[in-house]
């Protein structure tokens, strides 16, 4: 003997109880899905704590669903770490103006931080760890030399780097592994 009235526009997408059933007080009847504007959760890695704010540009990837990323913006940031696995809570809102995608589907995220220019991007597989940084050998004259790099950023299987490198310089990406400085070596193509 009442009427409901939703508390914004949606689709019923499971109801949990008939017309003319009795529903006990505070109990769900049905269940409303607004899939026009729509949010992303996901934990960020506590090394980036301070670098993720309210409304920074994101963009979402849903595999396999559309060809093209979506553009979001960060519309939370949570207060604290999350012990278990050592990640803040961040939740990205977009709008799905296709109506293609559905709740609780799995996104990829892509948060712009910085931009650089004039930067090396080199597999990260090359760069070696030493005692005062991080290094990757380069040939010169049929010699391996040592550079001493700065590594801004990484993605995927690549990295970014500022320092070290010059335009020109022939990377080593083969049989780096025990390499010293002034070895000679023969380049195979």
């Amino acid at each position: 003997k009442t009427f409901i009235k939703d508390p914004y526009n949606g689709y019923i997408d499971d109801k949990y109880y008939e017309e003319v059933e009795f529903a006990l007080h505070g109990t769900p009847i049905f269940y409303l899905v607004n899939n026009c504007t729509l949010k992303v959760e996901s934990g960020i890695p506590e090394r980036y704590v301070g670098q993720i704010k309210n409304g920074d540009k994101v963009k979402l990837r849903f595999k396999d669903i559309l060809k093209d990323d979506i553009s979001g913006r960060v519309s939370f940031v949570g207060s604290s770490i999350i012990t278990e696995n050592r990640t803040f809570p961040i939740e990205v809102s977009f709008t799905n103006d296709k109506k293609i995608l559905k709740p609780e589907l799995v996104a990829e995220l892509f948060i712009e931080r910085s931009t650089y220019t004039d930067v090396f991007i080199i597999p990260e597989e090359v760069v070696t760890r030493a005692d005062n940084g991080f290094v990757v050998y380069t040939a010169s004259n049929g010699k391996a030399l040592v550079n001493n790099i700065e590594i801004i950023s990484r993605f995927k299987d690549s990295i970014a780097v500022r320092n070290g490198l010059a335009v020109g310089d022939s990377l080593i990406t083969v049989g780096y592994q025990n390499l010293v400085e002034q070895e000679r070596i023969n380049i195979v193509n």
